[in-house]
């Protein structure tokens, strides 16, 4: 049998941290309610929290006699008994027997009665009450609330219980190791599981927050709610009766929450098979998506931030996904990586919605980074080292975490002191440019030398980040060539009289992450040369003739030069967005286009990429696609003539890296197919915040086109 993984204390320490520190936010909301409304509705908030919290505690207590299929950690400094349920016989028939739960009984007997820490019912209790309050500042019907709530509490655990959690057969041997402050035992013929952790849990948080939203209004809860019980934990006079049917169902949704989650336990005679937890999960889940986003353009959301509400909501997100990567629990588990950043996303969409205020502040502020850093291409620069890596890493080994870490970082910087450095030299220039009017250093609100220091501070921290991943002669040696030649570029780029000579070193410069990546890990290999030089030629492209057609008006009329103009390309007159190319400008873009192809070609049919046949076959079909689309797009962008060409530019700059990663994706190891794919979308997602926000708050988008200069 396995040894059981303890947690280190450290984590144990994180995560009864935040429980505390979520249930202080919500009673300090609570007081907040108390100043402002009085000490009757002051109280009814603490009493509705400490209700929750309370039911939390029982109900937890019940799923150790009901449902005893986990056990939490030793290391919990705050364990308590269990209420004992297994004495209300008229309330609870004793389970069915199952080996899983003969198991966990005996462990849950070795904790000698102290086996619920207090901190997680308080984090219960502080996300139903988060929840319950987000529902009624986005002023949601109320029949709406508790399955809005439902959805609020399955989004949370759905990230965080795969983290924390770590999960066992029956017999006790480990099957996916998480942090380790709990331990589920599972049965897969019983019990379906997302990513180890049981469906009926994630029932169990959705009837949960369900019932104890419905039952927060059913006994008077919320000025905005017309109390036809009497209410409770109130002295007001209560309104006039609701409606008959929207407290039938308020009514209905406090009975059948419990049902439902009854429903799911493997506990009970009957139990639902695997598929069919699956399916009415689903359909629960998604029924609750349809009904949301259907209401959720009558929502309002023009509220002042209250932080001790967005802490109950989005801390367990923020420790979940943090926890997730400073474990290296994503190298075990890549393929949770995806569904752990939409389910970042929506937690945070979450948690600030009934905002509006400060969802522009953050979209504003995003925005402005992107400007800053160009943050959306930073995915270049990350996959080049990533693939980099991935093909040199000594054999046998995996790249670590700390090791994924490093190199993204140094990556980052190198990409932060290229751009940013860029920017400082050609701030004259670019305070000429139109498009750049919105940037930090062309309106003035970040001083140039601010900006200088920021980039010159980028190279003793790639410095010291190669010293911890491999403090060697040869990384060091070629992260010094590849900032020496940027910094021949960003100098000399514009006044050279040969462009491409200086678009070619530019290109050499980012291409050298490659091979850095290589030799941080281990050799440079011939992959990394093929990525080197892949990432150089689709530099040349790019900054030769996608940001010389791009820049061309303002490079000429400040008398600078640039690839596309030295290849003939003129500006026109009556249109400074409309450019006239050349057939030079044609034989040029299509000449490096097919170098690009050439590499991935030639990488194909290497030996040592050893793809089965059915791998050639969707390969060579997606490179044929590809290739497609990637001429078109390119003939739009440069043929003769004149034209406006900046979406043909924006689109062809994102398709013509796509080769690269459809050539190497099979050859690379399972964490590496996750990985490398999103260091390379994720960051482009930065250019649709704007247009997400706009559709959950969509009185911000005239504020947003006036103030992006283009309404």
């Amino acid at each position: 049998m396995h040894a059981f993984y303890e947690p280190p204390v450290s984590w144990i320490a994180f995560i009864v941290a935040v429980s505390y520190l979520m249930g202080v936010a919500c009673v300090y909301h609570a007081l907040r309610v108390f100043g402002v409304e009085g000490w009757s509705a002051g109280f009814r908030e603490i009493a509705i929290f400490l209700v929750f919290c309370g039911l939390g505690y029982f109900v937890e207590s019940w799923a150790h006699v009901r449902t005893p299929y986990y056990v939490y950690a030793t290391e919990f400094p705050d364990r308590l008994p269990r209420l004992p349920v297994e004495n209300w016989s008229g309330l609870f028939r004793v389970p069915r027997t199952t080996e899983c739960a003969t198991f966990c009984k005996d462990e849950h007997d070795k904790l000698i009665g102290r086996t619920i820490p207090l901190s997680v019912p308080i984090l219960e209790g502080s996300m139903a009450y988060g929840a319950l309050w987000t529902a009624r500042l986005l002023v949601a019907p109320v029949w709406l609330r508790p399955l809005l709530a439902g959805l609020v509490l399955v989004t949370i655990d759905a990230l965080i219980d795969p983290v924390v959690a770590s999960t066992y057969t029956c017999q006790g041997y480990v099957v996916r190791k998480g942090l380790g402050f709990w331990r589920w035992y599972i049965d897969k013929k019983d019990l379906a599981a997302w990513y180890g952790i049981p469906l009926f849990n994630f029932a169990g948080w959705y009837g949960a927050a369900m019932f104890l939203v419905a039952l927060a209004h059913l006994i008077g809860w919320g000025d905005d709610t017309r109390r036809w019980l009497v209410p409770k934990l109130s002295r007001r006079p209560p309104p006039a009766d609701r409606p008959p049917m929207w407290r039938g169902v308020l009514l209905i949704m406090a009975v059948v929450a419990p049902v439902v989650v009854v429903r799911f336990s493997p506990s009970i005679e009957n139990a639902m098979p695997p598929s069919v937890q699956w399916a009415t999960l689903a359909a629960i889940v998604g029924g609750t998506l349809f009904l949301v986003m259907r209401k959720a353009r009558i929502f309002r959301t023009d509220g002042r931030v209250r932080p001790e509400l967005t802490q109950a909501v989005f801390l367990p997100v923020a420790f979940g996904i943090v926890a997730l990567i400073l474990s290296g629990q994503f190298i075990g588990t890549p393929t949770f990586l995806i569904p752990a950043l939409i389910l970042v996303g929506a937690g945070a969409v979450i948690a600030w919605w009934p905002y509006e205020p400060g969802i522009r502040w953050f979209a504003d502020r995003l925005a402005d980074v992107d400007r800053f850093i160009r943050l959306h291409y930073v995915g270049y620069p990350w996959m080049l080292v990533m693939l980099g890596a991935a093909f040199s890493a000594r054999h046998g080994t995996r790249l670590s975490a700390p090791q994924i870490g490093g190199m993204l970082l140094v990556a980052l910087s190198f990409h932060i002191y290229s751009c940013v450095m860029n920017d400082v030299i050609d701030l004259t220039l670019d305070q000429s440019q139109v498009r750049r009017n919105r940037d930090l250093l062309v309106s003035g609100r970040i001083e140039r030398g601010t900006a200088l220091r920021f980039a010159l501070v980028q190279l003793p921290i790639m410095a010291f980040l190669t010293q911890l991943l491999r403090g060697e002669l040869l990384p060091v040696a070629l992260l010094s060539v590849a900032c020496g030649l940027m910094a021949v570029y960003n100098l000399w780029g514009k006044v050279f009289p040969i462009p491409p000579v200086t678009d070619a070193l530019q290109g050499f410069a980012w291409g050298t992450l490659a091979l850095y990546g290589a030799a941080v890990v281990g050799s440079i290999s011939p992959a990394a040369w093929v990525v080197c030089a892949y990432g150089a030629a689709f530099m040349l492209l790019i900054n030769g003739i996608h940001g010389g057609l791009r820049d061309l008006a303002n490079d000429v009329a400040n008398g600078r030069n640039n690839t596309a103009h030295w290849l003939g390309a003129m500006p026109d007159r009556s249109d400074q967005y409309t450019v006239r190319s050349t057939t030079l400008v044609v034989v040029f873009a299509f000449a490096v286009q097919t170098l690009l192809f050439a590499l991935v070609g030639y990488q194909l049919y290497q030996k040592w990429l050893s793809y089965d046949a059915a791998q050639r076959v969707a390969v060579i079909a997606a490179l044929a696609l590809i290739a497609a689309w990637c001429h078109v797009l390119l003939w739009r962008l440069v043929k003769p003539g004149p034209a406006r060409r900046d979406d043909a530019g924006s689109m062809h700059a994102f398709a013509i890296l796509l080769p690269l990663l459809i050539v190497f994706w099979p050859a690379l190891n399972r964490p590496m197919r996750v990985i490398v794919p999103l260091c390379y979308f994720v960051p482009l997602l930065v250019q649709f915040v704007e247009p997400v926000v706009v559709w959950f708050v969509p009185k911000l988008k005239g504020e947003m086109l006036t103030a992006d200069g283009n309404a």
